[in-house]
């Protein structure tokens, strides 16, 4: 996620541009600068130097752009990402209903993750219900990913609603 489009970790949509390499500030620009090297705990006292006033990273964001389009410019670029994630997840049943014939359903801790009514997986994945889902996935499995790299998440996530037809009214892409 860090990397964004240099690494091309998600589904990138032709045409679009997307981040690269989310460069923090230098005292703060790898993994173990940010993260205890054997348990990955958030050393949040770190965060507290430049980022005053929060009580957990999630709270966190650089920019006052509405991305979600819920009117609040204060709540944490995790918030953002999570209203995206929850729009896209509604955004993919419904083309799947509709468009591939059948109910989809998720579970993060149940492989194979995207689901039947029945718990079986899922197989009616057209191509791009499959990119929408791989970039879903993809932005579920790194919790971190506000910190990592939130505004390539939200461009893939953004880009994924768009493609799928969904109401991108209010949305705003990075």
């Amino acid at each position: 996620t860090r990397y964004g489009t240099d690494a091309w970790g998600m589904y990138e949509y032709p045409g679009k541009e997307y981040k690269g390499y989310f460069k923090h500030v230098s005292a703060y620009n790898s993994c173990v600068e940010c993260h205890e090297a054997h348990s990955g705990e958030i050393d949040l006292h770190g965060c507290l130097i430049c980022h005053k006033g929060i009580e957990k990273p999630q709270d966190i964001r650089l920019s006052r752009t509405d991305y979600d389009g819920d009117g609040d410019k204060t709540e944490g670029l995790s918030a953002e990402i999570s209203t995206f994630q929850e729009l896209l997840l509604s955004a993919m049943q419904t083309y799947a209903l509709n468009v591939a014939g059948s109910t989809l359903h998720y579970d993060a801790n149940r492989y194979p993750y995207f689901l039947t009514d029945t718990g079986a997986g899922y197989n009616a994945f057209t191509p791009r219900l499959l990119e929408a889902a791989y970039n879903y996935h993809y932005s579920i499995k790194d919790p971190g990913a506000f910190a990592h790299n939130g505004k390539y998440i939200i461009q893939v996530l953004y880009d994924s609603l768009e493609d799928l037809g969904a109401d991108m009214t209010g949305l705003a892409r990075p």
